[in-house]
C-alpha cells in the first residue's frame, strides 16, 4: 500500500494495523494481510468484517475456546 502519509501503526498479538491517508481523503487499511482503500464509513465496516469474517478462527477468549 503506498500512501503519502503513514497515520497509525498498531501489532496487537500477531494481528498487524496499518493506516494510511491519501490525499484525496480516501484511507487505506492494512489488517491480518488483507487490505483496502475506503472512502466511506459502510465500506469501512464492509471491509472489517470480510477479515473478521475471514480470520475469526485466530479470535480467541480469555478463556481459550475459540469463537
Amino acid at each position: 500500500m503506498n500512501g503519502n502519509n503513514m497515520y497509525g501503526n498498531v501489532d496487537q498479538g500477531g494481528i498487524r494495523v496499518t493506516k494510511l491517508v491519501y490525499p484525496d481523503k480516501s484511507v487505506a487499511f492494512e489488517i491480518a494481510g488483507r487490505s483496502a482503500a475506503v472512502s466511506s464509513r459502510r465500506e469501512l465496516e464492509e471491509f472489517l468484517a470480510r477479515v473478521f469474517e475471514e480470520t475469526m478462527d485466530t479470535f480467541r477468549f480469555k478463556d481459550d475456546e475459540v469463537l
